[in-house]
């Protein structure tokens, strides 16, 4: 993935360094990250190379700076808040380094100059599906495993779209907020997403994912064309390498997000009735001319119960056990 270009100038060494190294290390950051104390090197690199950002101390503040050509300079304001210096937006220097982070993100989803060339950094991310007609067939079992293996190797996010995912029991956690507080932002102001969403997802298994909703009504009444428009801003401000969708029959078109995702991964079983549905399922396909679709689906069934113990379910254990070794071998043959 390309990344963006932010520098932070400022006469202090060890809080440029400092910030810099922290802000690198983040999942999240869509910039590479360059520290500077003297004006002439930060010029110099800035005739080399296209800065987004520019962080620039407020001591540090002159005429000059306008010469180096940064797409976005906020000022790390030293002493009040204001909401302008010298007409650059400003951002509280002495706070923790997650609040400079929002704040930069905020600005730069803002910026007309950048905010595009975000969306261009994160254009690679894969946006997975995970679905199937069949019930209790270890749909969710199998999404959040996958969620684990990928995130040896890259940035994951997980969204579960269920009436009743019961991620608080099987994850053991308790949640502030959840994707329906991501989705009224996003409707608000899209620009502010990038935040809210540091501010509620949540961490399992080395993956992120979002809390998922408590109310099917919430999925049921939400437009489809809104649930689109809200993956392509996940995939543009979210900074991940891949997006994986556990879905379910709540969305009022199921198809049309199907169509989003490049890796269908659909989960089966071979008893009459479970054939017969996956055979309505694709008879659908082909009358909705969504054929090409299944070019995309990988079916496979899952013995669970040679995996898993319904009476005592650790999700811990199994994302690191056997049933990790099968979902190896299943996406093995995919492209993720």
């Amino acid at each position: 993935m390309n990344k963006g270009i932010l520098a932070v100038y400022d006469a202090e060494y060890d809080f440029a360094s400092r910030l810099v190294n922290y802000l690198s290390s983040r999942q999240d950051n869509v910039f590479k990250m360059y520290a500077f104390t003297d004006y002439n090197a930060l010029r110099e690199f800035a005739d080399k190379h296209s800065v987004d950002v520019l962080l620039i101390s407020e001591s540090l503040m002159e005429e000059r700076i306008k010469e180096i050509g940064v797409k976005l300079v906020l000022v790390l304001s030293e002493t009040d808040k204001f909401k302008e210096i010298d007409g650059y937006k400003t951002i509280e220097k002495y706070q923790p380094a997650d609040g400079v982070f929002r704040e930069v993100m905020e600005y730069a989803a803002e910026s007309r100059s950048i905010s595009g060339t975000i969306g261009t950094m994160l254009s690679d991310t894969k946006i997975i599906g995970v679905y199937s007609p069949v019930r209790r067939c270890f749909k969710t079992t199998f999404a959040l495993t996958l969620g684990h293996i990928l995130s040896r190797t890259k940035r994951v996010l997980y969204i579960n779209f269920e009436e009743y995912s019961g991620l608080r029991k099987i994850l053991r956690e308790d949640y502030i907020g959840d994707i329906s507080d991501l989705i009224y932002f996003y409707m608000q102001n899209k620009s502010v997403l990038q935040n809210k969403l540091y501010a509620i997802k949540r961490d399992y298994g080395g993956f992120d994912y979002i809390p998922p909703m408590m109310f099917s009504n919430d999925i049921r009444n939400i437009d489809m064309d809104v649930w689109i428009g809200f993956i392509n801003e996940i995939k543009e401000c979210g900074n991940y390498d891949a997006v994986i969708l556990d879905l379910s029959d709540m969305l009022s078109d199921i198809f049309e997000m199907l169509c989003k995702c490049e890796e269908i991964y659909m989960p089966i079983l071979t008893d009459f009735i479970s054939v017969t549905k996956v055979e309505e399922f694709e008879q659908v396909l082909k009358d909705r001319h969504k054929d090409e679709l299944k070019s995309r689906i990988k079916k496979f069934e899952i013995k669970g119960e040679s995996y898993i113990d319904r009476n005592s379910f650790d999700m811990g254990k199994i994302i690191s056990g056997s049933f990790k070794q099968y979902v190896e071998s299943v996406i093995g043959g995919m492209r993720v």
